[in-house]
């Protein structure tokens, strides 16, 4: 069973659903996309019953340079 503990600056974001074994999923990292430069985060959660990680890419919306 996974032992990783979130910081508490993630606790806040929502956990989703694993689709593997439909147990809860809390965020465990965020980390830039490098392939659109600031535009997206890779948020990444793990399931604490099997372990499982989902990835999902979210849209941070920041500002193009003008």
């Amino acid at each position: 069973m996974p032992t990783f503990r979130a910081p508490a600056q993630l606790t806040r974001a929502v956990p989703m659903i694993c689709p593997k074994c439909g147990g809860r999923a809390p965020l465990i990292r965020m980390s830039p996309d490098a392939f659109t430069r600031g535009k997206t985060e890779i948020w990444t959660y793990e399931c604490s019953a099997c372990g499982h990680k989902v990835e999902k890419s979210v849209d941070t919306g920041a500002a193009s340079p003008s």
